[in-house]
C-alpha cells in the first residue's frame, strides 16, 4: 500500500464522504479488457494506435477498477485523460519522464508531485521505493479520487 504522511489512507469514511466501494467492483468490460491486453506495458502503448484505443476504451463505464505500477487503481477514463491514458499504456504513458524519474529516484529520495491529478507519478515514485512523498492536488474531485487509490 502506498503511504504519504500529506495524505494519510483512508480506512473509514470521514463525514460528508461516501463509503468506497470494494476494489474489483467496477471490472473493465470486455472490449477495455482486449484493448487494455494489446496496449498496456507494451510497445504500442506509445504508438499510433495509442489515441485510437484510449478513445475505445473510453467508450465503457465511468469507472473501472485496474492496476498500475502493481498497485489497486479505480479509473474515470471517461472524464480523465490521464487516467484513460495510463489504463491503457501503462508504464508505455510518459515513458520519458519515467526513465529520468528512475534514474534520480531512491529510496532517500524525497518526491513532490505538483498538479497530481490521479497521482500517476507518484504511485511510479512509490514504486521506485521512494518513502517520501506529497502530491498536491488543487481539484476537490481528483484529490477524492486520488484518496481513495490510497485507501
Amino acid at each position: 500500500m502506498l503511504f504519504s504522511p500529506a495524505l494519510p489512507p483512508l480506512t473509514d469514511p470521514q463525514p460528508g464522504q461516501a463509503a468506497l466501494a470494494p476494489f474489483g467492483s467496477y471490472p473493465m468490460t470486455r472490449r477495455q479488457h482486449l484493448a487494455r491486453m494489446l496496449m498496456h506495458e507494451r510497445p504500442l502503448g506509445r504508438g499510433l494506435l495509442r489515441r485510437a484505443a484510449v478513445s475505445w476504451f473510453q467508450q465503457g463505464p465511468q469507472i473501472v477498477d485496474g492496476t498500475l505500477f502493481g498497485y489497486r487503481v479505480r479509473f474515470y477514463p471517461r472524464d480523465n485523460q490521464t487516467d484513460a491514458y495510463a489504463a491503457i499504456c501503462g508504464g508505455f504513458y510518459k515513458r520519458r519522464e519515467l526513465r529520468w524519474l528512475r534514474s534520480i529516484l531512491s529510496p532517500d529520495a524525497s518526491f513532490v508531485d505538483i498538479g497530481a491529478n490521479m497521482g500517476f507519478f507518484s504511485l511510479y515514485a512509490a514504486r521506485c521505493h521512494t518513502r517520501k512523498i506529497l502530491a498536491v492536488e488543487a481539484n476537490p474531485v481528483l484529490m477524492a479520487r486520488f484518496r481513495e487509490t490510497l485507501a
